[in-house]
């Protein structure tokens, strides 16, 4: 057998290295949670301190035996209320028992509040009103173009949960308009509508779905949404048309693709805070 020269050596070290540093840059971008922290001020708002925290696109996402780690890292927040925007099943990979667990887990820590993402419609002959019914049972709200108030700290705003079959349509606008309140908030999945929301009249709106664009460039952006568009417009973080503020999470599970890169895992935690606590907006 021929000895392998020095140059085929130097050539297979330097694919191990490179193929090493991929795995653990894998493992550390599928695995280990980030928090992404948003301050909010509004004239309604007047005491500092109510803090949101946002979940999305879970899929059936595990950390940790019954997702003690997920859940130790949300219960750390503080939340005064959970939200979570879309896709908490997968349609792919479904397992819907520890979806409805996981749930049932976030209701102990705070007030939950959710609503129906594509993947949940994807399965809607399959498992919809079980699903629906187990979460009721589970304590957590279920929204379908709902409004619900929420008391703050000496102060109230409206909940708004949009409907993912309602996201082009008027129905946020009568929603908006119907809801009594002067600071409205909105639970809606997907963020492509953002120029629809934001002639609603919302005033801050959570979305997910496109898991951060999966592959993030760095300086670039998102690469790729889940229908397959390359740099879409809304991959995450916030953006603001005039007043009208967006944060897009990019989740915390995958789907059709199972992994990311450049793309923790993300949970949104947004403190309300008072104009005159000399804090910017988002």
């Amino acid at each position: 057998m021929k000895k392998p020269n020095k140059k085929h050596i130097k050539v297979r070290m330097i694919l191990f290295i490179i193929c090493l540093v991929v795995s653990v840059l894998i493992f550390i971008d599928n695995r280990i949670i980030s928090v992404s922290f948003y301050d909010y001020s509004n004239e309604v708002v007047t005491n500092d301190g109510f803090t949101i925290v946002q979940l999305s696109d879970i899929h059936n996402a595990n950390f940790g035996i019954g997702n003690n780690r997920l859940l130790k890292k949300i219960k750390s927040l503080e939340p005064d209320i959970i939200v979570i925007t879309g896709d908490l099943v997968d349609s792919n990979h479904g397992d819907v028992e520890r979806s409805i667990r996981f749930a049932e887990n976030l209701t102990e820590i705070a007030d939950t509040y959710f609503i129906m993402g594509n993947h949940e419609y994807w399965k809607y002959d399959v498992f919809w009103n079980s699903l629906t019914n187990s979460l009721d049972e589970a304590g957590v709200n279920v929204m379908f173009n709902d409004t619900s108030i929420i008391e703050a700290n000496g102060y109230e705003f409206a909940l708004i949960g949009l409907d993912d079959r309602n996201l082009s349509d008027n129905t946020l606008s009568d929603l908006v308009a119907n809801s009594g309140e002067d600071l409205n908030v909105v639970l809606a999945h997907e963020p492509q509508y953002f120029d629809k929301y934001a002639k609603s009249g919302a005033d801050l709106i959570f979305t997910g779905h496109v898991h951060g664009g999966q592959f993030r460039i760095p300086f670039v952006g998102g690469l790729l949404s889940p229908e397959f568009e390359f740099f879409p417009k809304y991959s995450a973080g916030l953006y603001t048309a005039e007043d009208i503020q967006m944060i897009v999470s990019r989740g915390i599970g995958n789907s059709v693709i199972r992994f990311r890169i450049f793309n923790r895992p993300e949970i949104v935690c947004v403190t309300l805070k008072s104009q005159t606590a000399n804090t910017t907006k988002l």
